[in-house]
């Protein structure tokens, strides 16, 4: 027993280094999604205004898609790569709707990775936190106040960086679930428009055109 207890120990001891590494490559790729949230962000907010507006010059139009290259500069996000995709392949409603659910499959596994660093990082902290308790234990057995100060050193920080890994993915996923759903919702009105023939009575009147 004394042996398996022994083994127990040293397997657990072992685990700290590939877990506090794992955390540096955590908190380094939370760090690039903070970037290119802020950036996707950036952009979406400059398009904003201009996409509410397109959108009831597609409908006055009776046109699925603009191709000119100032329209093309409107789409938000997930709808610009719905709207490239469907153009290279005609704009044929069969492929808009494959493209549609393809990028909608994109969506959610960037979510997904997002759900996993929600977990992981907090129970890495965990992990961090936990395995050098037993050598801070020993240290404080020992009288060695020294190495248990230190043992505990790193078992506070990796709480820490564990749980600003999960907070920060989840405060990108809060975002990023909100910006998929619209844009979800933009792509599932350029499909209705690939049925439009003319535009709907009195449309085009309350735009502005004649």
């Amino acid at each position: 027993m004394t042996s398996l207890v022994d083994a127990l120990y040293e397997f657990s001891n072992a685990l700290l280094v590939p877990v506090i590494a794992s955390l540096f490559v955590l908190v380094l790729y939370s760090l690039l999604e903070i970037g290119g949230s802020l950036r996707e962000w950036s952009e979406r907010r400059r398009v904003r205004n201009a996409w509410q507006v397109h959108q009831r010059e597609l409908v006055a139009r009776s046109v699925s898609f603009d191709t000119s290259e100032n329209a093309k500069a409107v789409y938000p996000g997930l709808v610009a790569v719905f709207v490239k995709r469907t153009l290279a392949d005609g704009g044929l409603p069969i492929f808009a709707e494959k493209h549609a659910h393809d990028v909608e499959i994109e969506s959610s596994a960037r979510l997904a990775r997002l759900s996993l660093l929600i977990r992981v990082g907090p129970m890495l902290g965990l992990m961090g936190t936990l395995i050098p308790l037993g050598p801070a234990l020993i240290g404080l057995t020992e009288s060695n106040l020294t190495g248990m100060a230190e043992d505990l050193v790193v078992a506070f920080s990796t709480t820490v960086l564990g749980l600003l890994v999960g907070g920060v993915a989840y405060a990108i996923w809060l975002a990023r679930r909100q910006w998929y759903a619209q844009d979800l919702a933009d792509m599932d009105f350029l499909l209705q428009t690939l049925s439009l023939k003319e535009p709907p009575t009195g449309f085009a009147h309350s735009t502005g055109e004649t």
